[in-house]
């Protein structure tokens, strides 16, 4: 139905010449698609959301009240034209979860992680190493400090003996 506001000064209302018109109330259209249940609103039929096989088609119904008839008003068959199908394929490429796109992303997260798993399992790996080779390294240092001190130690005791030896061999000569 339509309704019309008479109380705004200088409408359309009386110029069109609607003051002395009268009011109908519509009806929406209503019946099934395909044997299954359909919504009417206004003069579209809408096929429910939950049907097999008409779930969200749309009928514009045009007939007048004199051109119904008992039984189906019409036959209608449908085609998918190229725009459709390509919508079709498109919905199936970026379905989340199972779309082609998503799957790809999937596989190529999962080799992301792997590698980085990977680098963390080599990581770990030559620290550990590191480690081993800084405790080798320290030994070795502490080794080294031990033979230079008795280097040290033994070149000291040589000097002395040299000492000795010169200060002893001198004393033999003279007897």
């Amino acid at each position: 139905s339509i309704n019309i506001v008479t109380s705004i000064a200088s409408s359309a209302y009386t110029t069109l010449g609607l003051a002395a018109g009268q009011s109908t109330p519509g009806q929406d259209v209503a019946g099934t698609i395909n044997g299954e249940p359909a919504t009417g609103q206004g003069q579209l039929l809408t096929g429910n959301e939950d049907n097999e096989t008409t779930a969200g088609l749309k009928l514009r119904v045009t007939l007048t009240a004199s051109q119904l008839l008992d039984g189906p008003e019409a036959i209608i068959s449908i085609a998918k034209g190229v725009a459709s199908q390509l919508n079709d394929l498109l919905d199936s490429l970026t379905e989340t979860g199972s779309g082609l796109l998503d799957s790809r992303i999937r596989g190529v997260q999962n080799q992301v992680d792997n590698l980085q798993q990977r680098i963390t399992e080599f990581d770990e790996r030559l620290e550990l190493r590191r480690e081993r080779l800084l405790k080798k390294f320290f030994a070795m240092e502490e080794a080294l400090g031990q033979f230079q001190a008795q280097a040290q130690y033994l070149t000291t005791q040589l000097n002395n003996i040299n000492v000795n030896w010169k200060f002893g061999g001198g004393n033999a000569n003279k007897q």
